[in-house]
């Protein structure tokens, strides 16, 4: 086996590896991220994120999937886990100040 619900799998030796590079890859593309620069971590020190009714309101299946996008992919990378559960208590009414947390994992 070497590539199985976009988990790419390698066996050396007694051991097997699991990581998701084609994966991330293709979701860096299929949102636009391709050529951003990575940043070190991905929220920025003691962000605090609300539901305020006053910023505007991003396109809710867009930050829906990326946010199910980011969970699927914290299979093989936990460091994101996080932050992609505190982004994800905001799925019902997402802001512009979401969408770019979001976008700042995908760095």
């Amino acid at each position: 086996m070497h590539y199985f619900l976009g988990m790419e799998v390698t066996q050396i030796k007694g051991k097997i590896f699991i990581f998701q590079s084609k994966y991330t890859y293709d979701m860096l593309n299929k949102y636009g991220m391709d050529e951003c620069q990575p940043l070190p971590t991905p929220i920025a020190h003691g962000k605090l994120l609300c539901r305020d009714d006053r910023i505007t309101k991003v396109d809710v299946t867009l930050f829906r999937s990326l946010v199910g996008s980011l969970m699927f992919l914290t299979n093989t990378k936990p460091d994101i886990a996080h932050v992609v559960s505190f982004l994800s208590r905001y799925m019902s009414y997402p802001t512009e100040e979401h969408m770019k947390e979001t976008e700042r994992i995908l760095r």
